[in-house]
């Protein structure tokens, strides 16, 4: 169950973004010039941590369950969704995919958990 919860971190990481401010350019990286916006900075940082997170909750999973399974659906879906929208916010900027996953990886954990 531990590894599912990581891995349900991970796509509450990947949402966490969006409470960010996109405006403004801040410079975050002590030996680079660069800048970037506090959105762009907190997603690019998440998606690091999430590639560290992911085979970590891979490993401590260590069998396939449905949960699982589900993650990898919701992880190509979200790729498809990069790729063909860049992860535009769906119906008027009301849902976006990134809040759609964390939903249903957290009901296939509940029923993975309590459903049997």
């Amino acid at each position: 169950m531990t590894g599912l919860l990581i891995l349900w971190a991970t796509l509450v990481f990947s949402t966490l973004f969006l409470m960010f401010n996109s405006t403004g350019e801040y410079s975050y990286f002590p030996f680079s010039d660069m800048l970037l916006n506090p959105q762009s900075y907190v997603y690019f940082l998440f998606e690091h941590v999430n590639d560290i997170l992911v085979p970590v909750g891979v490993f401590l999973a260590r069998q396939r369950t449905k949960a699982l399974i589900i993650f990898v659906c919701i992880q190509s879906v979200d790729l498809l969704d990069y790729v063909l929208i860049y992860a535009e916010p769906w119906f008027d900027n009301l849902i976006t995919y990134n809040t759609l996953k964390v939903g249903i990886f957290g009901g296939a954990i509940i029923y993975e958990k309590y459903g049997k």
